[in-house]
This record gives structure tokens, C-alpha cells and sequence, in this order.
């Protein structure tokens, strides 16, 4: 019997792993409850969702941001938190998220093309992105490396102030947001439909995190 390696196709299969099911709120919710388990440790977790202006496209974009100031992952960590079907350690409970090293990364590129994590330990910042609008047509999974002036610019887009340690996730070019945004035939009706999502996000993370917030 002879062997072949034969890896799965990395566009495809994320395609596949958008059917899962994430609608929004819940993947907003899974991001937050990441960030406040014991393993991490955030006393504070900011959500950012608004446009900012994207050099690349020429206009505003909506951009959603997750900002913690746990306790941060090194490079190797965040390599790892990048990775589909990672090794998780004992640490992991039943409920946690990216138990099966799935989590993060399926809540979040069933809204976004582009999901960039910066992270801050021991000093040192360190940053990966996944882009979906490189893997299309490719069956290498090529993740891309952050350099400084892209975590720079990240940093200073933050807006909040940041510790020694902390995390950022960040999702660029959310297509079915943009789409539904722009289909309506008034800015109106447009910005109606951004703030009916932040009042039903708000509502959601609300219930799922009354325990926190009284």
C-alpha cells in the first residue's frame, strides 16, 4: 500500500465551513466569551463596528473589531490560534469556542473575507491574517504574516488605550453586510439597517451576558 498526501482544497473548504451556521450576533458573542475565559482573563472587552475609510477600495468599509486586554498570545501562540484544527491544551473546557481549533476562525470568515489577529506578550507584537480573497481558485493554505507597518496601522486605528497585554481581532470586508447595506435605495434606509444591527447585537450580547454585566 502506498501513501499520498492529499490536502484539502483551502478556498473550498472554507466555503464550506461558512455553512455552519454563524449568523452575526452569535459570532460576536463566541468572539467575547473567548476572550473572558479563565484562560484568557479580560477584565474589559471592547466591540468596535462601524465604517472606516479603506485606502485599498477608496471608501468606507465596515470593519469589526474585538479588543481584550487578557493575557496575549506569543507568535507561536497565535500561529496556532490561526490554525484550522489546531492542538488545544488541557485547559479547554467543553463550552470553550476553538476546543476543536475551529472556533475563532469559522465565527468569524462566515462574515468576513479578511480576519487579521494582533496580539501583544512579553513585550513582543505579533499579528496573522487570513485573506479569502487570496485563497480563491488555490488549494495552498497560505496565511499571511503581518508586518509592522500593517500592525501599526492597526493599532492606531484601535482608538482605545492599550495595555501590556491584549488581543485584537479584526474583520475586514464583510460582503454580506456591505451587500445588504447597499441595497437599499436611500442612505436612510442604510444607516436604519446598521443601527437596527447594533441595537439587536447589543440586545443578544445583553441576554448572553447578563451574568457579567449585573
Amino acid at each position: 500500500m502506498k501513501k499520498h498526501v492529499n490536502p484539502a482544497h483551502a478556498g473550498r473548504t472554507f466555503d464550506a465551513l461558512r455553512g455552519l451556521g454563524y449568523d452575526f450576533n452569535s459570532s460576536v458573542a463566541d468572539l467575547i466569551d473567548n476572550s473572558i475565559t479563565p484562560r484568557v482573563g479580560s477584565s474589559e472587552v471592547n466591540i468596535i463596528f462601524r465604517k472606516e475609510f479603506n485606502k485599498f477600495k477608496n471608501k468606507d468599509r465596515f470593519v469589526l473589531k474585538i479588543i481584550d486586554n487578557g493575557s496575549g498570545m506569543d507568535n507561536d501562540e497565535l500561529w496556532n490560534a490561526m490554525t484550522l484544527g489546531a492542538d488545544v491544551d488541557e485547559s479547554y473546557t467543553k463550552s470553550d469556542l476553538s476546543r476543536y481549533g475551529f472556533g475563532m476562525k469559522t465565527a468569524s470568515l462566515a462574515h468576513c473575507q479578511i480576519l487579521s489577529v494582533i496580539s501583544k506578550k512579553n513585550g513582543k507584537v505579533s499579528g496573522y491574517k487570513w485573506d479569502l480573497n487570496r485563497l480563491v481558485g488555490k488549494k495552498n493554505w497560505e496565511m499571511y504574516e503581518l508586518d509592522k507597518l500593517e500592525i501599526n496601522n492597526v493599532i492606531e486605528q484601535a482608538d482605545i488605550d492599550l495595555g501590556n497585554t491584549w488581543t485584537i481581532v479584526l474583520w475586514n470586508d464583510l460582503f454580506q453586510i456591505e451587500k445588504d447595506y447597499n441595497s437599499y435605495k436611500s442612505a436612510v434606509a442604510s444607516e436604519n439597517y446598521y443601527y437596527k444591527m447594533i441595537a439587536e447585537l447589543k440586545l443578544h450580547l445583553g441576554m448572553v451576558f447578563h451574568r457579567f454585566l449585573d
